[in-house]
């Protein structure tokens, strides 16, 4: 089996790669809707992973321009959108769209493992045979507590117990690689979030906040973690008065995270 993976944040991409190839599942990736649609008309993919908000083309666009097609052909890929930013009452709408499932960031390892095995056997695809039935049932409930983690009142930088898990299940190199991927992908961010504050755009500065919230919150970076998430929570309802101050802050704290990260685990 074979899955197609759209996603424009590069850290995501990594994360998605890597618990993909732990549960055993080979995957293409690629960031935007556009290509991904390009991808999909091949015809090798079983299932597809999408993001909803997406550069050229939605995630949201991308099941519709694909469940127009299929009209033709009479088959029907399993779409399930990640997201951090769609909500509850909205997954409706989504449906709409022909969106079959969905899965919310920070990315559950045990959910994925739930959502393919529900959305391959419908698709008439053939799971694949398990080599070793109990670790793999054992990495879907360790993915599951590192995909819930929770982080909003640890007084840390960081969560060193939940840094330790993530090594453990990825090896030191596959937790270099994604933390390099969340440190790259930060930066333009943060420029981003400046610019939306300059120009008093409060739904940018969520969506920017709550990205950058769940990156952190998946990695176990605490602080970073609660003050980005805040950010997002307080620009829900308009203008943050302090959010220069609070980006300022956020900015401090990840320059004291990095350095901590260097310092005790080798990155």
């Amino acid at each position: 089996m074979r899955i197609l993976v759209a996603e424009d944040n590069e850290f995501y991409q990594k994360v998605i790669q890597h618990q993909l190839k732990t549960l055993g599942y080979s995957a293409d990736v690629t960031g935007n809707g556009r290509s991904a649609l390009k991808n999909w008309r091949t015809g090798k993919y079983d299932l597809l992973l999408t993001d909803i908000h997406m550069p050229k083309m939605s995630g949201h666009e991308l099941a519709n321009r694909i469940r127009k097609a299929e009209q033709h052909t009479g088959h029907h890929i399993p779409i399930i959108a990640f997201t951090a930013s769609c909500q509850e009452p909205r997954e409706q709408d989504c449906m709409e769209t022909g969106i079959d499932g969905f899965i919310k960031k920070p990315i559950d390892m045990g959910d994925l493992q739930q959502a393919l095995k529900k959305w391959l056997s419908k698709s008439d695809v053939l799971l694949r045979e398990q080599k070793d039935n109990n670790l793999h049932l054992q990495v879907a409930r360790e993915g599951s507590k590192l995909g819930t983690h929770k982080v909003e009142d640890a007084p840390m930088l960081v969560d060193s117990t939940h840094i330790k898990k993530l090594i453990e299940q990825l090896g030191q190199d596959g937790f270099n690689d994604l933390l390099s991927a969340l440190l790259k992908d930060t930066g333009p961010r943060l420029n981003e979030l400046r610019e939306a504050i300059e120009h008093n755009d409060s739904k940018a500065i969520h969506d920017y906040a709550h990205a950058l919230a769940s990156g952190f919150g998946f990695m176990g970076l605490n602080a970073l973690y609660r003050h980005t998430r805040a950010l997002s929570e307080a620009s829900r309802s308009g203008p943050v008065d302090d959010a220069h101050d609070r980006v300022a802050t956020i900015e401090t704290v990840y320059a004291q995270t990095v350095s901590l990260l260097q310092m005790e685990y080798n990155t």
